[in-house]
């Protein structure tokens, strides 16, 4: 690090040549304490590059998938951001001058060296982690096909009193309006997902809580979302027909959705045509792959859960009842069998508290899981 930064001592401008310095430290000082994110990244695209190496495809595209979801959405979750704490200061602090106000904090508090330092890594590598956990989905049936379908669903059955947990739940919210709500929260995952990962990616309130829910985010995907999901790899409801050959005992619930998109749009039926004729072409595209268990929608959901309860007792409560609304929706649209979401949870509660308890063990903030005053110290000095 020394040797890049004295390559900055060029002919500039002394303030240049300190901005400079000041950059370069605090940036290069953040990749070093958050080597842990950055290592499972690289696992993960290596583990990528060799399916993409198998099948004869292009790395360079593949890896680059998201890239430009990301460069639209990331200014958008900025935007969000900035927006709720003007708003925040209008109707909460009501200050005299909100605007003096205003400009204050993004200059001292988040348009900072150490703020933008800090999520850089997050910034750049998760494009790049989400590109190569869709080639791994994408690839599940090269190395198993969907055979755990009929043990899912007879497991689910056996669970539920002999029956499929879409039959218990079809008299309570078997109505188009219901069936379009929870589409659109199944939906609106993806968005607060984002937002969540942009708003932690610049916090600095809680350094070690961070890197948990960063931590176990890509391991959840990485452990569950690839290894799991090919171990135990199945199609879900809305496909079991095509991938068993049998009598489909989940048509009548489709039949139902088809019914429903008549009278309140399902968008879900068009994103499970998409994703099997990606699969029968073997595509890798955006949001590509089928994979029922575990479902890493509800995952997710329960992950959002623990960060806010661990921020907010009432933002915690809130994010609870969605888990659970991701969790019935997954059932009533179709994706999965109620036991994938269970799987997805405990997966979640069990990643989330031994990252945790790994980072207590190791006592020192800047030890693998929990970045902390490195940065500070280095712009400090800077």
């Amino acid at each position: 690090m020394s040797s890049t930064v004295s390559s900055l001592d060029a002919p500039l401008p002394s303030y240049l040549r300190r901005l400079a310095r000041r950059w370069v430290t605090a940036v290069l000082a953040s990749f070093r304490e958050q080597w842990w994110f950055a290592a499972i990244v690289a696992v993960e695209v290596l583990a990528a590059a060799g399916v993409l190496a198998m099948i004869h495809a292009a790395s360079g595209a593949a890896l680059s998938l998201y890239l430009p979801v990301y460069v639209m959405l990331m200014p958008l979750m900025v935007f969000v951001i900035i927006l709720g704490h003007a708003l925040y200061i209008m109707f909460v602090v009501r200050p005299a001058r909100p605007l003096t106000m205003f400009l204050t904090d993004m200059r001292h508090k988040f348009f900072t060296v150490e703020r933008i330092a800090v999520a850089l890594p997050m910034l750049l590598l998760m494009p790049i982690f989400c590109s190569a956990f869709t080639v791994l989905k994408s690839s599940i049936t090269l190395f198993s096909p969907f055979v755990w379908d009929l043990r899912l669903d007879a497991l689910d059955r056996w669970l539920h009193g002999g029956h499929a947990p879409w039959e218990l739940l079809q008299p309570l919210i078997g109505v188009p309006a219901i069936t379009q709500g929870l589409n659109f929260l199944y939906n609106l995952w993806f968005f607060i997902l984002c937002f969540v990962w942009v708003w932690q990616a610049f916090s600095l309130r809680d350094r070690q809580l961070r890197a948990q829910f960063f931590a176990t985010l890509v391991l959840l995907w990485m452990l569950f979302g690839n290894l799991v999901a090919t171990l135990l790899a199945s199609a879900g409801p809305c496909y079991f027909g095509r991938v068993t050959g049998l009598p489909d005992p989940y048509a009548p619930l489709m039949d139902y959705l088809k019914h429903a998109d008549q009278v309140a749009r399902v968008w879900s039926l068009q994103v499970q045509d998409y994703l099997w004729t990606s699969h029968v072409e073997s595509a890798i595209g955006l949001g590509g792959g089928i994979s029922a268990m575990p479902s890493m929608h509800v995952a997710m959901a329960v992950l959002l859960a623990l960060l806010f309860w661990r921020t907010n007792r009432v933002l915690g409560a809130i994010a609870a009842v969605y888990a659970v609304l991701i969790q019935v929706g997954s059932v009533h649209l179709g994706w999965h069998y109620a036991i994938d979401g269970y799987l997805g949870a405990l997966a979640t509660f069990a990643i989330w508290y031994l990252v945790g308890w790994i980072a207590g063990r190791a006592r020192q903030p800047a030890v693998g899981l929990v970045p902390a005053a490195p940065v500070a110290r280095s712009i400090a000095g800077g």
